[in-house]
């Protein structure tokens, strides 16, 4: 029977769900279960590693340390963040896409109605005795959102601003087909959409193409009072590039659920 082992600490319900998924199909190994002078045995009978992929979860020395090891599963929607030069060459690496699909998109609406409706800074004039009744704010009914990556977060993103009255725009290496969406074109397409959106939401996964996509030029192409959201990775944007561009232009707003360098 194929062995899997998961090296990331397991809460009672991902335990449940673990049992009832097992059944006869695999031996399931939790390694915080497992006693210090037996886990380098977990290791080496290991078929399968169910993992998050950080830090020292995964072991310098691993491919010696798990020969029968054929799969890596992370937990994770991306595998950017693997340590690639640690695993072994055989090895397939599979990530968790699809699992988040419903809960980042709701993230993704939590920051975007937070920056529109200026939330946060209102909070803070609040608390330091300001009630100021003339600001604006921006509306979604009736605005267009630009959707960069219409995997299934970016597609359940598209659903929850089409129930919004938004007027959705969809853009992914290959044409997306999804009928939810207004507009669909490919990523190449880009320069052509961006002056029009109100809102752009990136929902792309890190790659060599990705990376530093939102740049100077792409963020100058956007309009002055446009809201950017960032569910996906940080370096997709130029850190610099977007620090400047929110200084020069006091209307823009960019709400990130991820960052460039963390702790």
């Amino acid at each position: 029977m194929v062995r899997v082992l998961f090296s990331s600490p397991m809460d009672p319900e991902r335990r449940a769900v673990i049992a009832a998924t097992a059944a006869a199909a695999f031996e399931p190994v939790i390694l915080e279960d497992v006693p210090g002078s037996q886990r380098a045995a977990a290791w080496e009978l290991a078929d399968v590693l169910v993992c998050t992929g950080f830090g020292p979860e995964l072991p310098p020395d691993l491919p010696s340390r798990a020969p029968r090891l054929r799969m890596v599963q992370t937990l994770l929607a991306g595998v950017d963040h693997l340590p690639f030069e640690r695993l072994p060459r055989s090895a397939i690496v599979c990530s968790n896409a699809g699992a988040y699909n419903t809960s980042v998109a709701e993230h993704a609406m939590a920051l975007l109605l937070a920056a529109a409706k200026d939330v946060v800074m209102r909070t803070e004039e609040i608390r330091r005795g300001v009630f100021d009744q003339s600001v604006m704010n921006k509306g979604l009914a009736g605005s267009t959102v630009l959707l960069l990556g219409m995997g299934g977060i970016g597609a359940e993103v598209a659903r929850l601003c089409k129930a919004l009255r938004m007027h959705t725009i969809g853009l992914s290496r290959s044409r997306p087909q999804d009928p939810v969406l207004d507009e669909a074109a490919t990523i190449d397409d880009l320069r052509r959409f961006l002056p029009r959106a109100d809102f752009v939401v990136l929902a792309l996964p890190l790659t060599r193409q990705t990376a530093g996509l939102v740049d100077r030029a792409f963020l100058a192409a956007m309009k002055p009072d446009a809201v950017l959201v960032n569910i996906a990775r940080g370096k997709i944007i130029l850190e610099d590039d977007l620090f400047e561009h929110l200084r020069t232009h006091p209307g823009f707003r960019a709400a990130l659920d991820v960052w460039w360098t963390y702790p």
